[in-house]
């Protein structure tokens, strides 16, 4: 079994999806299943792992981007525009789109397909370190030195006066 825990999944049928910095496993009626690049996944070092309201499972790598569950295989997404976004630290799911902090900001893809909006454009090269949705559907967005509040379709700052201190946020919990 892979250690050091980075992300974790109950998936819809009860199997618990472990993100480690050493690979993947599932855990399914008391067995383990560990994924490997025989099974699609080229980069052991796995940063989230989330799953849409369709059910489907996304997994997304240090280095080497985000994947799809499908078939028993991870397929990876592979779209015009996103090769510069491989580097990704955490992974949400938002309705059925999947948000991708990343460290050159966040891309929101739908079945896979990236999106744009204002929010995107003003995350644009920022740090992003995690995505956070409480239970009353607000959006918290973690980066280098800055904490955001999404609100409608606008992004607001809410760091306030801690950017002129050497604080830096790396995750929002409930």
């Amino acid at each position: 079994f892979p250690t050091r825990r980075s992300s974790d999944l109950i998936d819809e049928y009860g199997s618990m999806f472990i993100g480690t910095a050493n690979g993947l496993a599932r855990l399914t009626n008391r067995q383990f299943v560990n994924y490997s690049s025989s099974d699609g996944l080229l980069e052991p070092y796995i940063t989230g792992v989330c799953q849409t309201a369709d059910g489907t499972i996304w997994v997304s790598t240090q280095t080497n981007g985000v994947y799809q569950y499908r078939e028993e295989k991870f397929i990876p997404v592979k779209r015009p525009g996103l090769k510069n976004f491989q580097r990704v630290k955490h992974l949400a799911a938002i309705g059925n789109q999947v948000w991708w902090a990343t460290s050159r900001g966040l891309v929101i893809t739908e079945n896979g397909i990236p999106i744009s909006n204002s929010i995107i454009d003003s995350l644009a090269g920022k740090t992003i370190r995690k995505i956070t949705q409480t239970d009353n559907g607000t959006i918290y967005i973690t980066a280098f030195r800055r904490l955001y509040r999404i609100s409608g379709d606008t992004l607001v700052d809410i760091t306030g006066n801690l950017t002129q201190r050497a604080y830096s946020f790396w995750a929002l919990e409930e």
